[in-house]
C-alpha cells in the first residue's frame, strides 16, 4: 500500500497537484485569444444541401418504420423490445452482441419521446456515418486507402444511443487528434476534471462556438421536426458564429453534386 503520508513529507507537500495533459496544448499553442478562430481551418462541417439530404432520408425510414443506427450503449433501459403487454430492457455483454440482437429483431429506443422509433446498433461506433459521408464525399475510411487521417468523427452533441442524434451530419464536425477528445468529453465530466480555470474555459468556449455554428448552418430542430436542442450558447457566441460563416471562416468537405439519394 502506498503511504502518501510519507510521500508528502518527502516533498513537503500538503497534497498531490492535478496534472493536466492539455495544459501542454494550452501553454505552447492556445495562448492567443483569436485561437478558437484559427483552429477551424482544421475543422470540417459537412454541407448543409449534403445535411438536409441526409436527415430527410432518416426521416423517410422512421416513416417506413425501418430501423435507425444508434452507437452501443452499456445503460440499462437504452433500448427495449415492444412485447405488446410489457416492455422488456435487454442487457448486451457487448456492442458485437448488441449488434447481433438488435440486426435479428425488433427494439426500439428509450431515449426521451423516441419509444417509437426502431433502432440497431452501429457495428463499430461510427460506421454508417462513415458510409455515407465516403459514398456522398470525395473521401474515403477505407482501411489503408482513408483520405482522412489523425482526424476523427466528433459528436457535437453527445447523444449518441438516441436515433436522431447519432448518424444525423448536422450533429458530425471532422476534427483534428489533439483537439477531437474535448469535443467527445462529456462537459459535467470534462469541467469538473479540469482544474486549470483556463483549460475550462477554452473547453466552453471551443464546444460551445461549435454547436452555435452546427445552430446557424442546419437549424436541426428545424430540420429534424422536433425541439431536439432545448438550450441554446449564449448570445455573445451565436454572434461570434455567425461572424465566422459569414467570414468564410467554415470549411465543408466536398461532396459529389451530381450523386443524390445514395
Amino acid at each position: 500500500m502506498i503511504n502518501f503520508t510519507a510521500i508528502f513529507k518527502k516533498h513537503n507537500m500538503e497534497k498531490i497537484d492535478s496534472i493536466d495533459g492539455l495544459d501542454f496544448l494550452m501553454d505552447n499553442f492556445f495562448e492567443d485569444e483569436i485561437i478558437l478562430d484559427k483552429l477551424f481551418k482544421y475543422i470540417y462541417f459537412i454541407d448543409v444541401d449534403l445535411v438536409i439530404e441526409q436527415a430527410n432520408k432518416v426521416l423517410d425510414e422512421i416513416e417506413r418504420g425501418n430501423p435507425i443506427p444508434v452507437r452501443y450503449s452499456q445503460k440499462d433501459g437504452a433500448y427495449f423490445k415492444n412485447n405488446v403487454i410489457r416492455k422488456s430492457s435487454p442487457k448486451f455483454k457487448n456492442r458485437k452482441e448488441a449488434y447481433n440482437v438488435l440486426k435479428n429483431e425488433v427494439y426500439f429506443s428509450s431515449t426521451k419521446d423516441r419509444s417509437k422509433i426502431r433502432v440497431c446498433i452501429d457495428s463499430d461506433g461510427n460506421k454508417s456515418i462513415k458510409d455515407f459521408i465516403s459514398k456522398r464525399t470525395y473521401h474515403s475510411f477505407t482501411n489503408g486507402k482513408s483520405t482522412i487521417i489523425n482526424s476523427m468523427i466528433s459528436h457535437i452533441w453527445g447523444n449518441t444511443n438516441d436515433p436522431l442524434f447519432f448518424s444525423l451530419l448536422w450533429n458530425i464536425v471532422i476534427t483534428p487528434l489533439p483537439i477531437s477528445f474535448i469535443l467527445d468529453k462529456q462537459e459535467d465530466t470534462i469541467y469538473s476534471t479540469t482544474v486549470n480555470e483556463k483549460n475550462r474555459k477554452f473547453i466552453k468556449e471551443f464546444k460551445n462556438i461549435i454547436k452555435a455554428v452546427s445552430i446557424l448552418l442546419y437549424e436541426p430542430n428545424k430540420l429534424m421536426r422536433k425541439e431536439l436542442l432545448e438550450k441554446y450558447p449564449d448570445d455573445d457566441v451565436m454572434i461570434r458564429a455567425k461572424d465566422l460563416i459569414d467570414g468564410n471562416k467554415i470549411k465543408f468537405l466536398p461532396y459529389h453534386t451530381s450523386r443524390t439519394n445514395v
